[in-house]
């Protein structure tokens, strides 16, 4: 099961490009545009006031999707960070899903 990520950095630039690289490298993420219908598991952003400006832009903020506020000038360290809580969504969406089909 692939995570659906949205990326809202304000311009394009090298710290987009690196992050979308490295969101595509990871098998289980499915980096998707903004502006497509489709709802997201996370949003990583470099916006600083993200819940008031992501409505501004018509893209439907949902307040329960976990957020991400990425550094303009991240490090290794904020890479790994980023890799870990990706797993970690990534197992508490497995767990839902499991526990969703035992249920039926």
């Amino acid at each position: 099961m692939q995570m659906v990520v949205n990326v809202l950095i304000e311009h394009d630039s090298f710290v987009k490009r690196d992050l979308l690289n490295f969101l595509n490298d990871l098998g289980f993420i499915r980096v998707v545009p903004p502006t497509e219908a489709i709802n997201p598991d996370l949003i990583i952003t470099t916006l600083t006031k993200p819940k008031r400006v992501i409505p501004c832009m018509g893209h439907p903020f949902d307040p329960t999707v976990p957020l991400i506020t990425w550094s303009k000038e991240p490090s290794d360290q904020d890479y790994f960070h980023l890799f870990q809580r990706l797993k970690r969504l990534q197992r508490e969406q497995r767990t839902a899903a499991d526990t969703n089909q035992t249920r039926q």
